[in-house]
């Protein structure tokens, strides 16, 4: 009958072990509607005379239940219980997959609310669990629906119309161990469907994953430090009394938590015991760019849907530094993630496996000042063009630096930039008086934005090489990442 679609109404669960995250419920509009609870005096009677939250679309309205206030039931029901605005059972949907966890039998109270005159059936995990007519049934375990004496009229006296309140009890024998479904039907009308967890296994889960040390792939070097520049570890993930009845076949993946790396998902595994051991063995790649002696640290997110998802025990690497970026400058530009271009004072190739003496340090991307030495320090390079050029722009990106010329004396954060043409250090801070045989090769006419970009210029004469110096001291504490120079 049609009829059950508006007065089938909803559902209260006297279970204390039964909670609620949160119900959604579709409210017809221009209804005065209250919903009464247990015995919390936060939400015993709520009115609401016009909607809260409402979706405008669907017409939604989202009642939310602190856990901690334990309430076992809530029943929702319409001021007036007028005709057009009764509140059907199948209006009444949980945000969730499962609604609570229970290891007891299940009583569901419908309230005036099922039909007197035809057949009712109860429907457990898709098989018909009790039928009947509005007479009280029970099975063998104790499972039953009961109707109560009194008849209640809806609209007018017509039989068509009458029904009664109902209660469903469900024995813990006839639930399945783990997730259970239920739904009412009457002809060809059906309830929404109502899940929970039969959980009877309640011992302590015991984790006893770990992770390896890290398997070094392949190396590199910086400035006379020892990087990983590849490598990967392995993960074993154990761990026991995990599902406790608590799953079914979930799509939903297994997820790694990692603030460093990016770790692919698992699939669920299917479930076929209560005592089902948890066990995954990967390879985890290090596929970060940088690591400055810091160690990686995973949490096991796995989907629990009568709980809270599980968090596995914290699984951490030992400090490890590490540097996979690839060498990318080129013969003008310095991006500082390699030395391919760096030289030493004499302009011999630089061997990045030396130790620094007085030189500055490459690290993390960026030219610094290495806190272990003392003294000015340099770092030298060649920059080469295709064709000849007497002017040019240099580009540098930087932070807590200043550039100063060479006559000054270095302090702080002060540092000095030259350029070494026709057995000369020329001063890129100097301004060019109109004679390339002296020291000064500012040009301020060609670029003038100190200390991001400027130009310079050797006056009359041309080169295609260009080697360049920085001098620092130790009390630099500022940084170089990027330089760039540009003929014109």
């Amino acid at each position: 009958m049609n009829d059950f679609t508006k007065i089938i109404g909803s559902l209260q669960i006297k279970d204390n072990s039964i909670d609620f995250d949160r119900l959604e419920v579709n409210f017809l509009k221009d209804r005065n509607w209250k919903i009464n609870g247990n015995n919390s005096s936060k939400h015993t009677i709520t009115t609401i005379p016009d909607p809260i939250n409402v979706d405008d679309v669907a017409n939604k309205h989202y009642i939310d239940f602190s856990r901690s206030l334990n309430r076992s039931y809530i029943n929702i029901i319409h001021a007036d219980r007028g005709e057009s605005g009764f509140i059907s059972y199948n209006e009444i949907v949980h945000e969730n997959t499962v609604v609570g966890i229970i290891n007891k039998d299940l009583t569901i109270i419908i309230p005036h609310d099922i039909i007197a005159i035809g057949t009712i059936k109860i429907h457990l995990n898709e098989n018909i669990l009790l039928e009947t007519d509005s007479t009280t049934v029970r099975n063998v375990n104790g499972s039953s629906i009961e109707f109560s004496n009194e008849l209640y009229y809806y609209g007018n006296r017509d039989d068509t119309y009458k029904y009664l309140t109902a209660k469903i009890h469900i024995s813990v024998k006839d639930m399945l161990d783990g997730v259970n479904t239920l739904y009412v039907s009457h002809d060809k009308v059906q309830s929404n469907i109502l899940t929970w967890v039969n959980e009877k296994n309640t011992s302590q889960v015991i984790d006893s994953s770990s992770i390896s040390d890290i398997i070094i792939d392949e190396v590199k070097y910086l400035s006379g430090v020892k990087y990983i520049s590849k490598a990967h570890f392995n993960l074993h993930i154990e761990i026991y009394n995990l599902f406790k009845y608590s799953f079914s076949d979930l799509d939903t993946p297994i997820n790694y938590i990692c603030d460093k790396l990016e770790i692919d998902s698992d699939e669920f595994p299917t479930v076929t015991s209560s005592d089902q051991v948890l066990k995954i063995d990967k390879q985890i790649d290090v596929n970060c760019e940088r690591l400055n002696f810091e160690p990686i640290s995973i949490y096991l997110k796995i989907p629990r849907p009568s709980r809270d998802p599980y968090i596995g025990i914290k699984l951490v690497s030992k400090n490890i530094l590490f540097d996979s970026v690839a060498a990318d400058s080129t013969t003008t530009i310095e991006n500082f993630n390699d030395e391919i271009y760096r030289l030493n004072s004499d302009f011999t190739t630089w061997d990045s496996r030396n130790s620094l003496i007085s030189g500055l340090l490459i690290s993390n991307g960026k030219l610094q000042y290495e806190k272990t030495l003392t003294g000015e320090c340099y770092y030298y390079r060649s920059f080469t063009f295709t064709k000849h050029y007497h002017n040019f722009i240099i580009e540098i990106e930087s932070e807590l630096t200043n550039f100063i010329t060479v006559s000054k004396d270095l302090s702080g954060n002060n540092i000095k930039l030259e350029i070494f043409i026709n057995d000369q250090w020329k001063d890129l801070l100097l301004a060019f008086n109109g004679n390339e045989n002296d020291l000064g090769c500012f040009a301020a006419n060609i670029k003038n934005n100190v200390p991001i970009s400027w130009g310079f210029t050797l006056g009359r004469k041309f080169t295609s090489i260009i080697l360049f110096r920085i001098t620092a001291p130790s009390s630099w504490s500022g940084s170089i990442s990027k330089i760039s120079l540009i003929g014109l």
